[in-house]
């Protein structure tokens, strides 16, 4: 077919393309088309039971460069709508330098050298974690007080459309390169066959667009109680 573009023609060479596409069909088939399909069995691995209360350890080691901190919470697993919501909270929270760990903590604060916020989880349940490095001179409880305050104040604070929407566009264009070469796209189709449905890619958008600020409200609620978290004080031997 042809376009008209400042006046002029624009042809697609749309036969180049079949014979192109048809070509590695034709190489796919003949290298990989009499592999049998792997099935593999899930192995039975006991669930871990939810957990009640909070649970705190410290560990100090000679070996340890700076003091850390991690406060971990459990969530669900890669298949679940708690795992689009909690995705798109941790973006909110450590995605970029226009992030809120970053401004407050590390930027005005100066608490952290580094500071994120991150999810874990596919076929098992998931974790959201959050992960910081003290600056020098940083009292450790100073620190946890701090990501504690971020916490509260996501629960507490309204948070806007825009900044909902600048992570949910964020991560719309993230799928979007991912799926940019054949190499990205069979990882991918890989990844959700493994998952137990290969028709999940066409829906990965979706579902991060249907995040809503009610859902990111009540998730954060029940996400980040303090039955619900873990947190460990990794420090310098004194």
């Amino acid at each position: 077919g042809a376009e008209k573009e400042g006046g002029e023609s624009r042809f697609h060479n749309t036969t180049s393309e079949t014979n192109t596409f048809n070509s590695i069909l034709g190489r796919m088939k003949k290298w990989f088309g009499d592999i049998p399909p792997a099935r593999y069995k899930r192995k039975a691995l006991p669930m871990e039971p939810q957990q009640t209360e909070e649970r705190r350890l410290v560990c100090e080691h000679n070996k340890v460069p700076a003091d850390a901190i991690y406060k971990v919470y459990h969530m669900g697993d890669r298949r679940s709508d708690n795992f689009y919501t909690c995705d798109t909270i941790s973006d909110i929270l450590s995605n970029g330098q226009s992030s809120r760990l970053y401004i407050n903590l590390i930027k005005n604060g100066k608490l952290f050298s580094e500071v994120d916020a991150y999810i874990t989880g596919d076929m098992d349940p998931g974790l959201f974690i959050f992960s910081g490095k003290l600056s020098e001179g940083v009292a450790i409880e100073e620190a946890e007080a701090a990501i504690q305050n971020e916490i509260d104040r996501f629960i507490e604070d309204p948070i806007s459309e825009r900044e909902l929407q600048k992570v949910i566009n964020k991560t719309e264009a993230r799928i979007s390169y991912s799926e940019i070469n054949y190499q990205g796209k069979s990882a991918n189709l890989a990844f959700f066959d493994y998952l137990g449905d290969i028709n999940l890619i066409n829906s990965e958008s979706i579902r991060y667009a249907e995040v809503s600020l009610d859902s990111i409200k009540q998730t954060a609620r029940e996400l980040f109680s303090t039955q619900n978290c873990s947190t460990l004080w990794y420090l310098k031997d004194k």
